[in-house]
């Protein structure tokens, strides 16, 4: 397929502030001119009249609002950068669809300024101790970088210890080896290299060396156009090679409330550590590290782009995650259908023991309801460790909550929980249970947890808008489990715009406003189909968004990039949106089609390099959209097998 036709993607960092309030009118005192205003009204970028920086304001209908800034930033530079340039396409997009609204933290915190210092980058010079491919240096890549960066930051370790091999199958095609057992001389490493590579400049060797140790300790899938990884080795690596804290954890953005995701991010940055964070498009990943915020609420992200983007912005409104329908012929999709953070980075602490996170698709009830002394049983669909941290039989349990307080131990799991991030490993488990000794009568919740080596329980998680346990009535002579609506999240489609027929491959604007109905908070995908009139069993997925919706909370989603590449024909439009992050389940947003569309045959002009059918399977697309050689895998983005593989950043 011509992938040439696709934009990039956008990264969906939406607006998060009331207009009006909160908004400095000039940045550091300096008189600022526009420089360019966006495509569709939704921001302008300003510079000042003289020196460096560049600050991103709102327009339209978040007119006064400040969306970002960099205070010695470069902005042309910085407009070279797809990752950059995707962040003001989603701020486009979201001031000229949808008023901003600001989210205030939970207790108020003190300004934190930017704990990184450096502005390293991944090309040359940056690049001088990176596998080469033809005489060339591979690029350093992402997750290196960003890992590299906070261990300059903590500047630990003074040596590492041990030494990783690994075969780059499908990068540079090299067995890969590094010896961590030497010393990490910090003190020759600059905030800023630049120029050619000096083979003399041992502070430049230095960094060098790092980004190199860190690349095989991620397993980096080098290239000479981009190097990838995974980011769950991120923390793997720091805590088996460099001594770093085994508390530290993995977590997706998923899986929190708003209110909980900012208040992590605060926690650590007011502690002093650095957070380690990842975002993804269909056609674009990348790793960067937030190291701090400022009294406006906005977070200052360290791009690990020569500093050119380096500034303050807005956390994601949308949802991160990637389902197993991922569609890479979807242009609109942006990087809100993945988002992680590491928190917890900073050398190891005397007694510090590690913690788990578990994720699943949702908890059913089997047998529903029994005597007082019989037993009941649940399904706990695609439970998973989503960590980074092995979990054993022993310790993922199902348990009885009162409260907050687990008040029983119910049964356990006939298995270990490998990383699902490495081993593709989610269980679908079906376990009984009856409830014994002195539990009281009353209302309590059933979930999975897994018991911590201090005592305590880490429960496991579901998508927001998914209830994570389900509700057991103890009574005299009976248990009825129950489902729990309170926490079950219902969207409906209260508007919608449509063409009655679309030309193929062309992209007609289109609009559809989705309402939250419920009281509880909703993460997850809208996803907008054609059946086919003459065969409805087949669907053709045409485009695909990430929803982030508070109750009551009504958006509108607006198109104007989204291409139609199925044969000319009859299609029912059909709207849905997920419940969780594990498989296809869809529930569809209007019962009956919404409308009635015929794809037209494409003008000559249109017609070279569109193929039939859905996009190709097992595709390695880069990050301008185009497919790439099976040799140069990692670069862009992966399907294999009907599944995208939800955390290569680059």
């Amino acid at each position: 397929m011509n992938m040439r036709r696709l934009f990039l993607a956008l990264l969906s960092f939406l607006v998060t502030q009331m207009p009006g309030q909160g908004v400095r009118a000039e940045k550091n005192g300096q008189q600022m001119r526009v420089a360019a205003h966006s495509p569709h009204g939704g921001y302008r970028l300003c510079k000042p009249m003289d020196g460096a920086g560049f600050r991103i304001e709102g327009s339209g209908c978040n007119e006064g609002v400040l969306l970002g800034y960099s205070p010695g930033g470069c902005l042309e530079k910085a407009l070279l950068h797809p990752a950059f340039r995707l962040l003001l396409d989603a701020y486009d997009r979201a001031g000229s669809s949808q008023p901003a609204f600001r989210v205030l933290p939970a207790t108020a915190k003190a300004c934190v300024e930017p704990l990184l210092t450096d502005s390293w980058n991944q090309p040359e010079p940056y690049n001088v101790c990176a596998p080469m491919i033809g005489g060339r240096h591979c690029q350093v890549g992402c997750v290196a970088l960003a890992m590299a960066q906070v261990m300059r930051y903590w500047r630990w370790p003074e040596r590492g210890h041990g030494s990783h091999t690994y075969t780059d199958s499908t990068g540079c095609g090299q067995t890969l080896t590094a010896d961590f057992a030497h010393e990490y001389r910090w003190h020759l490493m600059r905030d800023v290299y630049e120029g050619a590579v000096d083979s003399s400049d041992v502070g430049l060797l230095e960094a060098g060396r790092l980004m190199r140790d860190c690349g095989v300790a991620v397993e980096m899938r080098y290239g000479l156009e981009a190097s990838g990884a995974r980011s769950v080795r991120q923390a793997i690596a720091l805590n088996t090679w460099f001594g770093y804290d085994a508390g530290m954890q993995l977590y997706y953005r998923d899986f929190f409330s708003r209110a909980e995701w900012e208040g992590m991010l605060m926690e650590e940055l007011s502690g002093g550590c650095p957070v380690l964070f990842a975002a993804q498009s269909p056609s674009l990943s990348h790793a960067l590290v937030c190291d701090g915020y400022d009294q406006d609420g906005l977070f200052h992200m360290n791009f690990g782009l020569g500093g050119d983007a380096d500034g303050y912005y807005y956390l994601p409104h949308l949802t991160p995650k990637q389902p197993l329908w991922y569609d890479p012929d979807s242009p609109e999709g942006g990087m809100n259908l993945l988002q992680s953070m590491i928190v917890g980075v900073r050398p190891a602490e005397a007694g510090t023991v590690g913690r788990h996170s578990l994720g699943m698709a949702s908890i059913d009830p089997v047998v529903a309801s029994a005597s007082r002394l019989g037993r009941v049983s649940v399904a706990t669909r695609h439970l998973a460790n989503v960590g980074w941290n092995s979990a054993d039989s022993a310790s993922v349990r199902l348990v009885l909550l009162h409260g907050d307080d687990v008040v029983a131990d119910l049964t356990g799991y006939p298995h270990a929980f490998e990383l699902e991030e490495l081993y593709d490993t989610a269980y679908t488990d079906t376990l009984s249970f009856a409830v014994a000794g002195p539990v009281a009568n009353g209302v309590y919740r059933v979930c999975p947890a897994v018991r911590e080596v201090w005592g305590g329980w880490t429960l496991a998680r579901t998508s927001m808008g998914t209830p994570s346990h389900l509700l057991l009535r103890v009574g005299k002579d009976s248990l009825t489990l129950l489902p729990d609506s309170s926490v079950q999240a219902r969207l409906t489609l209260r508007s919608w715009e449509f063409p009655d027929s679309v030309q193929r491959g062309q992209c007609p604007p289109f609009s559809l406003s989705v309402r939250n109905e419920s009281e509880a908070e909703y993460c997850g995908r809208l996803s907008v189909m054609l059946r086919e009139k003459d065969n409805p069993s087949r669907c053709h997925r045409v485009q695909y968004q990430g929803l982030w919706l508070s109750p009551g909370e009504e958006v509108t989603c607006t198109f104007r990039r989204t291409r139609f590449p199925m044969a000319e024909g009859d299609y029912d439009l059909c709207l849905a949106y997920d419940t969780n992050l594990f498989d296809d389940s869809l529930v569809w947003l209007s019962p009956n089609p919404v409308c009635e569309v015929r794809v037209c045959p494409a003008a000559p002009t249109q017609m070279h390099g569109v193929e039939e059918g859905p996009a190709c399977r097992g595709a390695v697309y880069g990050l301008d959209g185009c497919p790439k050689p099976a040799g140069q895998h990692g670069i862009g983005v992966e399907r294999k097998n009907g599944k995208y593989r939800k955390t290569y950043t680059r």
